[in-house]
């Protein structure tokens, strides 16, 4: 259970960091007054910074989502349910969202350069998500 946190889930990066983040699975958890975003996972973290390595490029992959549960925000933060981008050079690959519950009144932020789905159970799937019918 998170109750009263700043950031749901959260995973981050950045250009110059470098790394392979994979193999990852959230299950099982529960989110009440969350301040900001049910779901965060960013490879732009800091676009301004310089980059500690100029070729190092990172990679998130493989990610689950499972029996996640979103269901209110902070109400007097700007809550939203899903920040997700990844870099043009480098989509955040095989996101899977199952059964994953957010509040539909949660604005969407960000969804741009990952190739993920949600299945049936999944309620309110990030607009750059494929759904399974």
């Amino acid at each position: 259970m998170l109750n009263g946190t700043y950031i749901g889930i959260r995973m981050k990066s950045q250009r110059g960091r470098g790394g392979v983040v994979s193999d990852i699975l959230y299950r099982n958890i529960k989110m009440l007054n969350i301040a900001t975003d049910c779901i965060r996972l960013n490879l732009n973290y800091h676009p301004d910074l310089n980059r500690t390595n100029a070729s190092a490029t990172p990679i998130f992959r493989d990610i689950r989502l499972e029996n996640i549960d979103c269901v209110s925000t902070n109400p007097l933060a700007h809550g939203s349910s899903y920040l997700i981008e990844g870099l043009p050079e480098s989509h955040i690959q095989n996101l899977t969202l199952r059964n994953v519950t957010v509040s539909a009144d949660l604005k969407e932020v960000s969804c741009v350069n990952v190739d993920c789905s949600c299945d049936k159970a999944t309620v309110v799937c990030p607009t750059c998500c494929k759904k399974e019918r």
